[in-house]
């Protein structure tokens, strides 16, 4: 699974639309629209609002961008939080 294909999963967990999510993180809607799509990486500061939106500890961030076990922690984490 890809960044974009967790932090879509993510949103989707949460029952957030793109726009409701985008909202809550203080980022624009085309621009979170773009990194689930995989069309754009979000650049340092915003990558940092969507880790923590998803409250991702940053002790577990390469396991995020790299371990495919993790991911179904965060799901569970996740889910309709």
């Amino acid at each position: 699974m890809t960044f974009n294909e967790k932090i879509k999963e993510l949103r989707r967990l949460r029952g957030l639309t793109q726009k409701q999510a985008s909202g809550q993180m203080g980022i624009l809607h085309q621009n979170l629209a773009a990194y689930e799509e995989g069309r754009a990486k979000p650049p340092y500061d915003i990558l940092k609002k969507i880790i923590e939106f998803y409250e991702i500890p940053f002790q577990d961030f390469y396991a995020f961008m790299f371990d495919e076990s993790f991911m179904p922690k965060l799901q569970e984490r996740n889910t309709n939080a």
